[in-house]
């Protein structure tokens, strides 16, 4: 029998990478009726789709550990953050008041009126977050349970993956 770390070092080798199929959680029906009263809630939504600031992390190995941070609306993307820590309810709140302050109100909304949208993972939804949520001027939109695929910005990631994959970058310095 062939070690799997075998098989990976050949693959690296021969410039190809290995992959395994991330188990993706199944919907239940709770999950489902929230997402079909998502849809009927802003099914009526035009001009506003144009306010929303989309947002995202995912993870792109690159030679290094962390996550990638990203954000779009209307307006275009914004500059890719990288995160090296990992991310819990006050380093993401940390990362939300710099990207809020600096990137977006300068880049997406000058006038400063969005809405933001993120996922309900744990960090997102939690107690240190979501009170420095309350506090700021603009609305959060309020996200489905378990449906990160409903964000636009999962195609961003999909096609940035490609590209880096195609173009055979292998880590941070061949950006």
């Amino acid at each position: 029998m062939v070690h799997s770390q075998t098989i990976r070092r050949i693959l690296h080798s021969s410039g190809r990478k290995s992959r395994v199929a991330a188990c993706k959680s199944r919907l239940t029906e709770s999950h489902k009726k929230d997402r079909v009263k998502f849809s009927e809630d802003y099914n009526d939504w035009r001009s506003e789709w144009d306010k929303v600031l989309f947002t995202d992390e995912t993870c792109i190995s690159l030679g290094y550990f962390g996550s990638t941070r990203g954000c779009m609306s209307a307006n275009g993307l914004e500059t890719l953050h990288r995160i090296t820590n990992r991310l819990n309810g006050m380093s993401y709140r940390d990362l939300l008041e710099h990207e809020m302050t600096n990137d977006v109100l300068d880049n997406h909304f000058c006038d400063g009126h969005f809405i933001f949208q993120h996922d309900n993972s744990s960090i997102h939804s939690s107690t240190v977050v979501n009170e420095w949520l309350s506090k700021q001027e603009f609305t959060v939109l309020p996200w489905p349970r378990n449906s990160p695929d409903l964000s636009p910005i999962e195609n961003v990631w999909t096609i940035l993956k490609r590209t880096l994959n195609f173009n055979g970058v292998n880590n941070v310095n061949e950006l």
